[in-house]
């Protein structure tokens, strides 16, 4: 693959990271904290575990592409707890805003090189 096919398909990668983080922030209009924490039915987590889980998400991708990213709420965000303590929904939206700034920054900066590292991405769970 040459660079000029990198930059095509990273330039799609990045319309449908923009395209997601609108839809994530629509999520958020009128969503309080104590709304974030109730769970819609017993199959999935509460609002505000889903949203830490997908900045989780972001972060993995930012390390794949070989960008050094720390998590901002390590221990948080990776196994369901029960009554933990949580972030705040403005915290999180504040984290995820950064990161999608920078991995879509990084992405249309994207070389040969960094494809070349072939680093296993930690493995996300549907728990």
């Amino acid at each position: 693959m040459n660079q000029t096919e990198i930059n095509e398909r990273t330039d799609l990668l990045c319309k449908m990271l923009q395209f997601q983080e609108g839809i994530y922030e629509n999520t958020l209009v009128e969503l309080d904290d104590d709304l974030a924490l109730k769970r819609p039915n017993d199959r999935t987590n509460h609002i505000n575990w889903l949203l830490g889980h997908l900045l989780h998400c972001r972060v993995m991708l930012m390390n794949m592409i070989g960008k050094k990213t720390a998590y901002p709420f390590e221990g948080i965000y990776w196994s369901p707890i029960e009554d933990g303590k949580y972030r705040t929904i403005g915290e999180i939206s504040d984290s995820f805003s950064q990161i999608s700034k920078e991995l879509i920054s990084n992405l249309e900066n994207l070389g040969i090189e960094n494809l070349d590292r072939k680093k296993e991405p930690e493995q996300p769970t549907l728990q």
